[in-house]
């Protein structure tokens, strides 16, 4: 009965390791909506201290894009208000010109990102209509706005967001591209609809926010980990009191996005290999056992013509039928599995796969844990069975 219940135990972590292993496997396989290599991301934010006004912040972000843009290996650079899977917000109400919203609670809203010129070249984000911004989006030119194909669909489900214009913080923004959808919280997430501005037209009262979250973005043509110490250097050059508080490849950043999953996971694989080692040693044990107890039987049954492949059969079979019924109790116990499935991601608590490759997997080693107590008593010698019988 113990070696049962280990079994049983053992079956139930296998499974759930196994819902856990197929749901992050498919999670790492999610597309962020940019292609994450040879990108290395800076995080930046000007001291209290500093000074905030509108000329000091453009002049400190202009003069270091100029430089790390300039690095050899760089092939283009980019600046934004939150990175991507950063899991930070800034939710932005806008006007659409000629629609007035019923009541207060109906006014558009959506993420909205700062943006520096070149910013989706970086990125490797796909434009799927229109320009992305560029230098000639400055502050006294005609506002300009990319929104992602999410925002798109909610507000101009049946027509081209391009030409339409949009008041935010009292400014005309014109739409003059379309982007494709980010995650921004989560890969797990749906992509939550999302306008860009450039930082050169940044509002009054969006400035000050730029001033403590503004991110640097690199493209490179190298290991993009080899820039950060000249990367770091460029910004001590450019402002000594600046801190880069974290200097990181886009897959090193990605990877914190999904470091809860993969702590979970690995803990209950641990948990589960374990069992599965003590329900193989506990059948071995019974087995071993059942065999010490049965060398007079095993010589009687040889002595009457008992080949050994029967005694082999008949030793195996029974650790087989012991393990059987712990994995039939297990699958049972693992149906309770299906309480995951908000854990889950594109997989089902019933995953057919797990249940069918833990089932089979415990068979393999309730045979290997029988197999060898069995190649003992073939070793029994009949007559000194006898003899002891």
């Amino acid at each position: 009965m113990l070696a049962v219940v280990e079994v049983e135990l053992s079956v139930v972590l296998l499974v759930c390791a196994g819902l856990f292993l197929r749901a992050f496997v498919r999670l790492q396989a999610v597309s962020p909506g940019f292609p994450p290599e040879h990108l290395l991301v800076v995080r930046l934010s000007l001291p209290v201290s500093k000074d905030k006004s509108p000329t000091a912040i453009r002049n400190f972000y202009d003069g270091l894009h100029g430089r790390v843009a300039a690095l050899p290996g760089v092939e283009s650079a980019a600046m934004v208000s939150y990175l991507p899977l950063s899991g930070a917000n800034n939710r932005s109400e806008f006007l659409i010109g000629g629609r007035q919203p019923a009541t207060p609670q109906d006014m558009p809203a959506a993420q909205n990102r700062w943006v520096s010129a070149g910013y989706f070249h970086a990125m490797g984000i796909p434009l799927k209509e229109g320009r992305e911004f560029t230098d000639r989006d400055v502050e006294t030119a005609r506002g300009a706005a990319v929104v992602d194909q999410a925002l798109a669909r909610k507000y101009w489900p049946n027509e081209s967001p391009l030409g339409q214009h949009i008041r935010m913080d009292e400014r005309d923004f014109e739409i003059v591209g379309v982007a494709g959808n980010v995650k921004h919280n989560s890969l797990n997430e749906d992509p939550a609809a999302t306008l860009y501005a450039p930082i050169p037209q940044a509002t009054p009262t969006a400035l000050p926010f730029l001033a403590g979250n503004l991110s640097l973005v690199m493209r490179t043509a190298q290991d993009p980990a080899s820039l950060a110490d000249a990367v770091r250097r460029e910004l001590r050059t450019v402002d000594a009191t600046v801190p880069a508080s974290s200097v990181k490849t886009m897959e090193q950043f990605i990877a914190l996005t999904v470091g809860p999953r993969r702590f979970n996971l690995r803990l209950i694989a641990i948990f589960a290999v374990v069992a599965l080692v003590l329900a193989a040693m506990g059948m071995y044990a019974v087995i071993s056992f059942s065999v010490s107890r049965r060398v007079g039987e095993i010589g009687i049954r040889m002595a009457l013509g008992a080949s050994p492949g029967d005694v082999l059969r008949l030793i195996v079979g029974q650790g087989l039928r012991l393990m059987l019924i712990g994995i039939a109790a297990g699958i049972g116990a693992a149906a309770a599995a299906r309480l995951l499935s908000g854990l889950l991601f594109e997989t089902s608590a019933n995953d057919p796969v797990t249940f069918v490759s833990v089932p089979v997997l415990f068979a393999i080693v309730g045979v290997a844990a029988s197999y060898l107590p069995a190649r003992r008593a073939l070793r029994v010698d009949p007559l000194i069975a006898m003899r002891a019988e």
